[in-house]
């Protein structure tokens, strides 16, 4: 039901987490039982944001909720990535720049 009712709204901007990106693959969730509804605001949103942890970078989780050409923008947690040091994250980065997704550290 909750499904049906979100596809007579329409967002604007929605602002959207995610367990795993992986810049081929998109952005993904380890929740199942919620991740058909993700994948219904996606449809519904003008512009998508995701906002992640470049710990996530390059995972993948269980379901995919959105492709990059889906996804407007990703803002990365900066205080999270400068102690992370997780290196793959500016190459997928640059993958999901060349899918027409935008960044913001």
């Amino acid at each position: 039901m909750t499904e049906a009712t979100l596809k007579s709204f329409h967002v604007d901007v929605l602002f959207a987490g995610c367990d795993g990106a992986d810049s081929k693959g998109g952005f993904y969730l380890s929740n199942l039982s919620t991740s058909s509804l993700d994948q219904q605001m996606v449809k519904i949103a003008t512009h998508v944001i995701v906002v992640e942890v470049s710990v996530k970078f390059g995972r993948k989780g269980f379901v995919r909720f959105a492709e990059p050409e889906q996804v407007h923008r990703s803002n990365r947690h900066a205080l999270v990535r400068r102690r992370s040091g997780n290196p793959g994250g500016e190459r997928h980065q640059h993958s999901y720049c060349r899918a027409g997704v935008k960044y913001r550290s």
